[in-house]
């Protein structure tokens, strides 16, 4: 599995066993040890976070940016 999906399910076990913990249900937390997995880096942006931090500096009208910041996001 990708390590967006190992995460994922990790947190919901985390989630689901504290929930089970404060309720009673259970002694002790099974996921302690298991460590997320770092995330690969995002490659389905078009955009480079540089190419956008340049288009902010730029002076352009404020209608062009708050376009370009609903574009990026």
């Amino acid at each position: 599995m990708n390590a967006d999906t190992v995460n994922r399910e990790l947190s919901i076990a985390r989630k689901v066993i504290g929930w089970w913990l404060a309720a009673g249900w259970i002694a002790r937390d099974f996921t302690i040890g298991i460590e997320r997995r770092p995330a690969p880096p995002d490659h389905t942006k078009a955009v480079a976070k540089n190419q956008i931090e340049a288009l902010w500096r730029l002076n352009a009208a404020v209608r062009e940016k708050a376009f370009w910041k609903m574009l990026c996001q």
